[in-house]
């Protein structure tokens, strides 16, 4: 079984990304500079998503999508996309900080029957974020201290963001970078899983793996109803396209659709 790294050195990098969350919280308590505004707001909503089955695969699934967001001040965040991260530091136009969050795997089920899944966990890392004039610039970094991924990923995207009276629109582009273990942790294929699928071994390596344009609409009914569309299309790119799982077994286009009713609690600090 593959593992991302030491048992110590998860420990020892999750450890390190929780005291600058605790140290977060603490500041957001003590309203110390750069925290002042308080209140608790929290989202909580529930609907469906129709996704690929793995990275790679032409077959989709519907599943449930339940969706919290929970904010703590400006300083605290969480929410199943972005993770629990800390805005250590903050200005009106720029936010970076310290981040853990999921780092997916695949499933061997599907076109993959068969063969070894590869289970996904907790990933620590960083992101910022700069916002100008309606766009929106972010990246993050993040390396999976548990499961069976591998390496290291990046991400790059581009934003708009606009507001038209109840309407909330977000579209622009995205770019993902895997380090060569991290893509063949979801599109290497060794000796045993090749001979399952009948194709030859395959070992990624490092580069772009990812593009996408992605795309939000919220409709908001009144100040805490809201309901929410996503959509999203996509390629891969590379190695991660050439693998036998995508080019032989599945697709290299993707796409995603999603929407969730979600209703916003504020508590005033």
């Amino acid at each position: 079984m593959r593992h991302s790294c030491s048992a110590g050195n998860a420990v020892r990098c999750m450890t390190l990304v929780a005291a600058l969350l605790l140290l977060g919280l603490v500041q957001a308590q003590e309203g110390r500079p750069g925290g002042e505004s308080g209140g608790l707001s929290l989202t909580l909503g529930g609907g469906a998503i129709v996704l690929p089955r793995y990275s790679g695969a032409d077959g989709y699934r519907v599943r449930p999508a339940p969706f919290i967001d929970a904010r703590y001040g400006d300083r605290l965040f969480f929410n199943p996309f972005s993770g629990l991260g800390w805005n250590a530091v903050r200005t009106q136009n720029f936010r970076a900080g310290p981040v853990l969050l999921y780092a997916g795997g695949r499933r061997g089920s599907g076109a993959l029957d068969g063969t070894r899944s590869v289970r996904g966990g907790v990933a620590a890392g960083g992101f910022m974020e700069y916002r100008l004039n309606g766009m929106r610039l972010d990246a993050d970094l993040r390396f999976p201290m548990t499961g069976d991924v591998n390496g290291y990923r990046a991400s790059f995207g581009l934003r708009h963001d606009h507001r038209a009276g109840r309407w909330l629109t977000s579209i622009g582009p995205s770019l993902v970078y895997r380090s060569a273990s991290s893509a063949d942790s979801l599109y290497g294929l060794d000796e045993r899983d090749a001979g399952v699928l009948g194709v030859d071994p395959y070992r990624a390596g490092s580069g772009l793996t990812e593009v996408r344009l992605q795309g939000r609409l919220t409709y908001l009914f009144n100040r805490d109803w809201s309901l929410t569309t996503v959509a999203g299309v996509g390629r891969l790119l590379n190695d991660a396209k050439d693998s036998p799982i995508v080019d032989d077994l599945g697709s290299a286009n993707e796409g995603y659709l999603g929407v969730v009713l979600a209703y916003t609690f504020r508590r005033a600090q």
